[in-house]
């Protein structure tokens, strides 16, 4: 296997990579369906349960409520609705926090999501500020992955050619959004078709010879 010695920057997907967060996505998205009168997801449901994991609130909200006139009123009462309650239902990957503190001395750490405001209530929930250097997420950016802008800002921001950056995620979105911005993908607990491939995060050690 190939060791990676050339890479810098390690950069994270959210969920699904960091935390198993599918029960929190569905608590979340369920209330405010049930808030609106409407049914909830159904967990046996791959493709809805798979949206509501992977991609932007306003992209799940428009699809949920893609023939309801109230759309307006949903995205207010989404704009100041307190995720906090939803953390219950989130766990760390394990091993997640191992790696972390291997690569905060020696490498530049950064997430790239499509989760929006979110994403620093969970990291101060989870004390896990200390370990990245830089988060961008679907509201800092003009287009959500797979479009590769989230990956190309943090490369500008810590002025590095994409070379020396991977990206480590769980989904074909992902995968996309890595391809589209000429980076090292890392699948993580997926059988998707590239190369490289962990199903835990000190697996990860062995790519950059660690």
């Amino acid at each position: 296997m190939r060791i990676y010695r050339e890479v810098k920057l390690v950069i994270y997907d959210c969920d699904g990579v960091m935390f198993e967060s599918r029960r929190a996505n569905l608590a979340y998205y369920n209330f405010i369906l049930d808030k609106f009168g409407g049914p909830p997801i159904d967990e046996k449901d791959p493709l809805l349960t798979h949206i509501a994991h992977t991609h932007t609130g306003k992209q799940v909200i428009d699809i949920l409520f893609k023939e309801d006139t109230r759309l307006d009123e949903v995205y207010k009462f989404t704009s100041g609705l307190d995720y906090t309650p939803y953390l219950q239902y989130m766990e760390i990957e394990p091993g997640l926090i191992e790696m972390l503190e291997l690569l905060k001395e020696n490498y530049y750490v950064a997430i790239a999501t499509n989760r929006g405001i979110t994403l620093q209530t969970i990291l101060h929930r989870f004390d896990l500020e200390k370990y990245f250097h830089y988060s961008v997420t679907s509201l800092d950016v003009k287009m959500p992955k797979p479009d590769p802008e989230c990956l190309l800002k943090i490369l500008d921001h810590f002025k590095l050619p994409k070379e020396a950056a991977l990206y480590i995620g769980d989904s074909e979105i992902d995968m996309e959004t890595a391809k589209n911005g000429g980076v090292v993908f890392i699948a993580y607990k997926n059988s998707m078709s590239t190369p490289l491939k962990i199903m835990t995060h000190p697996e990860l050690k062995g790519i950059l010879g660690l």
